[in-house]
């Protein structure tokens, strides 16, 4: 629900973008349990790991996170580049 919002008014998202973005809600909820389940299960086999563990799944989940800069800098392209096109010389 927070990345449908922020792309609609951070990023002044279009509908069909964020259409993407509410269909994969509920795998992103699901891919939260396993990722969850996974970094549980690793600390518990391995405790003398557990500051690796959870640095390698922050990493991970940062990484996903500015997933979106990317999205906006392809935007912002479009945007110059359709402006590029039309603009009187």
């Amino acid at each position: 629900k927070e990345k449908v919002r922020t792309l609609e008014t951070s990023y002044d998202a279009d509908a069909k973008t964020c259409r993407y973005f509410v269909l994969h809600r509920v795998m992103d909820e699901y891919h939260s349990q396993e990722w969850k389940r996974e970094l549980t299960d690793l600390i518990e086999n391995a405790p003398t790991l557990v500051d690796d563990v959870l640095a390698g799944g922050t990493q991970a989940a940062e990484a996903l996170w500015f997933a979106l800069d990317g999205i906006e800098e392809a935007r912002q392209q479009r945007i110059q580049e359709d402006f590029s096109r039309t603009a009187v010389v």
